[in-house]
């Protein structure tokens, strides 16, 4: 019978997935193992954000993703508004949109003279660009005002009961999930957002899911989209189904790799991540670090030990599930025959725990012998300090500088009770140790103390049993 752990839904496997191709450096590549790119890095980091994680909580090695995004020249490379956009609603989701000034002023000199934002310079504005921008503006503090010019396009491209991908085009269910998501943050009360409605939900196919355009053949990411939109007007995204019953949920968790749990490719991955989980690509309240329980920092795909169980197989841990980050029993995901490094976590340090067996007792001696003087205790060695590559506890801040000082602290404080235990056990009595330290080097100082009292006991007998007198 399978165990909770080893059940995790369908979003947490989509997830492990995503974080399975992290890189050392924090950034995220196309496959797992391909080299970091900032398009798939930046989207990898909105798909966490949307599910609650923090990108400074999830690391890999000495680079989180946090990191990754905050590099000098990092946002040079972004070249799609889509991307500058998804980057701004990261830093504006953990706090920080100062650290996206330059993408909001790249967005804005993008943006026409009709609210409309293109994806590249020059270029035709287009929904999803301006959908996401509308959002992104909406958290800028600089530029929070042209969101309402980006949303009067918005509304402007509104054709029969949807968007296409440009103002006019014949609605598609992607677009206008995308569309109706950025115009119900600005002008939740239009009409225009019902009647999207009514369209989405209309665009259901038979098993599940939704086409570029109906009555287009279902794609993952259409359906995941729509869902974003659904979400936006109060619907419930993943129970929207066809006239087969079969939901938007249950569509997307069958197109999942069966091995992996991804959607192919990790961008693609990481852009159905928030609809199909029924979130939000913005966030009411900033994210604190240390507060996400799904962080992995190797993150390889939950086959064999899932971190999260799923119990009500709604994407979200399910009831008294209990979370292991990344303990998936993997390689992570990196691997490369020029890297030595050894992802295996190491054992925990001893615990100072009083050995109970493996003392054998040493009888009195039948004859005296000299006096020695009790040996001198070795101090305890200091227990290994845990490799950079060892799995973040959940609630961990990814932070490596303090973590190492918390665990120097804690390595300080373990010395400390080794070294007055072992004091005690040199001058207490014999079988009478006062605990902690290295199991093997205290048994075989215990052991040593045992065998010099009972020499000196034996000594001290011998002296007051009565001569015999041989005549």
């Amino acid at each position: 019978m399978a165990t909770a752990a080893e059940k995790a839904g369908p979003v947490e496997r989509a997830l492990r997935r995503l974080q399975h191709a992290q890189n050392r450096d924090g950034g995220f590549g196309q496959q797992p193992g391909d080299p970091s790119d900032p398009k798939t890095s930046v989207w990898a980091a909105l798909a966490m954000v949307s599910l609650r994680i923090h990108p400074a909580d999830q690391p890999r090695t000495n680079s989180s993703a946090f990191d990754y995004l905050t590099r000098t020249g990092f946002q040079d490379k972004l070249q799609d508004s889509s991307d500058l956009a998804a980057f701004m609603l990261v830093m504006q989701a953990i706090g920080n949109p100062d650290l996206a000034v330059g993408a909001g002023s790249k967005l804005k000199e993008r943006q026409g003279g009709t609210g409309g934002v293109a994806e590249r310079p020059g270029g035709r504005p287009t929904t999803q660009a301006t959908a996401l921008a509308t959002l992104a503006f909406l958290g800028d503090r600089v530029n929070s005002a042209a969101a309402q010019d980006t949303a009067k396009w918005l509304k402007g491209a509104f054709f029969q009961r949807g968007w296409g991908a440009t103002s006019g085009a014949a609605p598609r269910p992607g677009t206008t999930g995308m569309a109706v998501t950025a115009l119900m943050a600005v002008d939740s009360a239009d009409i225009r957002n019902s009647q999207a409605q009514s369209y989405l939900l209309s665009a259901v196919n038979d098993d599940g899911g939704l086409g570029g355009a109906r009555p287009a053949s279902s794609e993952p990411l259409a359906t995941a989209w729509a869902m974003l939109g659904l979400k936006a007007v109060g619907s419930q995204a993943r129970d929207a189904a066809g006239s087969t019953g079969v939901s938007t949920a249950t569509y997307l968790s069958r197109q999942q790799n069966a091995e992996d749990g991804g959607f192919g490719d990790t961008l693609t991955t990481a852009q159905i991540l928030p609809g199909f989980n029924a979130s939000s690509l913005t966030v009411a309240k900033p994210l604190v670090r240390g507060e996400s329980n799904r962080v992995s920092r190797r993150g390889g795909p939950p086959q064999k030990n899932p971190a999260v169980s799923d119990d009500d197989g709604d994407g979200q841990p399910g009831k008294g599930s209990q979370v292991n980050p990344g303990d998936d029993g993997k390689p992570d995901g990196n691997p490369s025959s020029n890297d030595p490094t050894d992802d295996t976590a190491p054992p925990a340090p001893d615990d100072g725990g009083t050995p109970t067996s493996g003392i054998p007792s040493s009888p009195a001696p039948s004859t005296p012998a000299p006096s020695t003087p009790a040996p001198t205790p070795t101090p305890a060695p200091t227990p290994p300090k845990p490799a950079d590559d060892t799995v973040a506890a959940a609630g961990g801040d990814g932070d490596e500088q303090d973590d190492d000082t918390a665990a120097d602290t804690a390595t300080k404080q373990v010395n400390g009770v080794v070294v007055g235990a072992r004091a005690a056990a040199a001058a207490s009595p014999p079988g009478l140790d006062a605990g902690g330290g290295d199991a093997g080097d205290r048994g075989a100082a215990v052991l040593g103390g045992l065998i010099v009292a009972l020499i000196l006991v034996g000594t001290q007998l011998e002296r007051r049993r009565p001569k015999r007198i041989v005549s």
